[in-house]
């Protein structure tokens, strides 16, 4: 039995929903787009785990989503002031960008992150969704924070 199995049932990551950490509300998407949800974490270092709950995942064989964390120094998020904190690549194995075999299902996923880099603390988080594939690849999910201290 892995250690993700209790007594042959499947555990779940786990976090406390706070509807005030929401990123994203579930809704399927089918072309790239930053979710509506800016939310501001502050100005110091902040460490957080984003859970996806992923409804559905339709893609053909070569769908693919990244689903990214994004940071800014500015809540509109101006081209020039807007990095990638953390990703997570979610699809067909087909599409896949390494050599993983295997093709993602709905369920609960997370991308642990924070809001540093190269020096620089980003007070305003999103997420984004990367679409790559057919017109026919979607993918349905919620997102929200988790803050980890």
């Amino acid at each position: 039995m892995s250690e993700n199995t209790v007594l042959g049932v499947k555990k779940r990551p786990q976090g406390t929903y706070d509807v005030l950490l929401d990123l994203k509300e579930p809704a399927a998407v089918s072309a790239s787009a930053a979710g509506t949800s800016k939310l501001y974490i502050g100005t110091g270092l902040y460490k957080a785990c984003a859970i996806l709950d992923v409804e559905s995942i339709a893609t053909t064989t070569d769908g693919l989503f990244d689903i990214v964390i994004q940071g800014s120094t500015d809540e509109a998020f101006t081209a020039a002031n807007v990095v990638e904190l953390a990703s997570l690549s979610l699809g067909h194995k087909s599409g896949k960008r390494t050599d993983s075999d295997k093709t993602d299902e709905p369920g609960r996923y997370k991308i642990y992150f924070d809001n540093e880099n190269n020096g620089t603390y980003y007070p305003y988080v999103r997420i984004y969704t990367a679409v790559e594939g057919t017109t026919d690849t979607n993918i349905s999910y919620r997102a929200y924070l988790v803050p980890m201290e």
